[in-house]
């Protein structure tokens, strides 16, 4: 019979920024040996090491020789002790039950709804062991929260937050979800390449078309990277930004929700936004803030993770203000509703505009549309590339990929405007663009 090792978090009003969670008395006859040495382990662990473990995060080295200290209280085989010395370190350190799950490099995202539990391999979403009730999803969801300075509670049921690894992690509170809380974990994929070299090797793209906009960027054309969630828009940014930004002298100001891309380029200023937290004494920076304020640090180039809302029009603003070269991202199903989700922003913020004005200037201030899509399959490709046209309202395809053969082509060359742009600012010819 599988034991049910019902964990309570044992709060202290004594400021301490979190402790071990000490398991509960259970009925020993539904308890095996392995669950029982764990009981014992972390009852001996929190009645020893009550410093400590009042704030582990702080004592890291601390917490593992205590950890190796409990485990060896217990009779335990080699193997098992090691695991439970796994799964303490996961429950005062790290995300508990998910932890391997974070540290396995095959798995890009985790999601939990109640006990269930599914991970995401390969651009694939498969079922994962689930958790023992929803009474663990939300421990796990509390704790995730406190360890990141949030709490998870009714007065503010969706929680955001960054994991010391990187993962965006968002949490819903059952108060809003009846079928348990909801923890959704999107790991930095480690595991996939992030050199422009690499995506062509894989298919995400073809020579031609990385060739295109590493010269549109270092051209300082403004370039908006564009999909659906899990289409690759961070992982080609990232790239593309990596391949381009090679002078040294440039100062570069990134700009994210939560801090992703971790450029290579040495005078690099990130920016993240912050939710307002507990750790935080409630203060909120929006991206809007950040973008706002990027405008006085000098930059020489801006990349934005994404805009989704009124930083948009900041954006692009920017982008026909200063000396161009903007990279960004957003989420849309296809270049065409660049404009319709800009007038929808507008219109949201109290922007007087009409739509086929606001169409114009967006087209003009965005000089290339990369699509990017997520297959069914998880493979990840770049569908097109367009170039808005102000004149006419349309997009017009420079590239296409197509389905049935899973190939790239060229479709037409870029106009003469953005072609001369960006022959003087380069002083060499352009692949894929038009001759002047």
């Amino acid at each position: 019979m599988r034991a049910k090792l019902d964990l309570e978090a044992v709060r202290r009003d004594t400021g301490a920024e979190e402790v071990l969670a000490v398991p509960a008395a259970v009925d020993a006859a539904d308890v095996d040996p392995y669950q029982a040495a764990k009981t014992e382990a972390a009852t001996w662990l929190y009645d020893h090491f009550r410093d400590v473990m009042a704030q582990p995060r702080a004592h890291e080295a601390q917490v593992d020789r205590a950890i190796a200290q409990a485990v060896a209280q217990v009779r335990l085989n080699p193997e098992k002790a090691r695991q439970l010395r796994e799964e303490l370190r996961a429950t005062i350190l790290g995300a508990g039950p998910l932890q391997p799950y974070l540290d396995d490099p095959t798995v890009t995202e985790i999601m939990v709804v109640g006990a269930r539990v599914w991970v995401e391999r390969g651009g694939v979403i498969v079922p994962a062991l689930p958790l023992s009730s929803e009474q663990e999803a939300y421990t796990v969801a509390e704790d995730l929260a406190q360890k990141a300075g949030h709490r998870f509670q009714r007065a503010k049921p969706v929680v955001n937050l960054t994991w010391p690894d990187g993962s965006r992690v968002n949490l819903v509170h059952p108060m809003v979800s009846p079928r348990g809380a909801c923890i959704t974990i999107r790991k930095p994929d480690r595991s996939r390449a992030l050199d422009l070299a690499d995506l062509v090797q894989s298919g995400s793209l073809s020579e031609a078309i990385a060739d295109f906009l590493v010269q549109a960027v270092r051209g300082r054309l403004n370039v908006l990277l564009a999909g659906s969630t899990g289409s690759g828009k961070t992982t080609l940014l990232r790239a593309l930004a990596n391949a381009t930004f090679t002078d040294p002298t440039e100062r570069i100001i990134v700009l994210e929700d939560t801090e992703e891309l971790r450029l290579r380029h040495p005078h690099v200023a990130n920016l993240v936004a912050v939710q307002a937290g507990d750790a935080d004494k409630g203060v909120d920076v929006s991206l809007r803030d950040l973008f706002l304020n990027s405008l006085r640090m000098r930059p020489d180039r801006l990349v934005v993770g994404e805009v989704r809302g009124e930083e948009a029009l900041d954006a692009i603003e920017a982008a026909k203000s200063e000396h161009g070269g903007l990279l960004f991202t957003m989420h849309l199903r296809a270049p065409e509703e660049l404009g319709p989700r800009m007038y929808w922003i507008a219109q949201h913020f109290g922007m007087g505009m009409s739509e086929e004005s606001l169409r114009r200037e967006v087209y003009s201030a965005v000089d290339v549309v990369v699509q990017l899509d997520k297959l069914r399959d998880g493979r990840r490709r770049v569908t097109r590339v367009a170039e808005p046209d102000p004149a006419t309202g349309r997009m017009a395809d420079l590239f296409r990929w197509t389905a049935a053969t899973d190939t790239f082509a060229a479709v037409r060359t870029l106009s003469e405007r953005r072609t001369q742009w960006l022959q003087d600012t380069l002083l060499e010819p352009v692949p894929g663009a038009a001759p002047s």
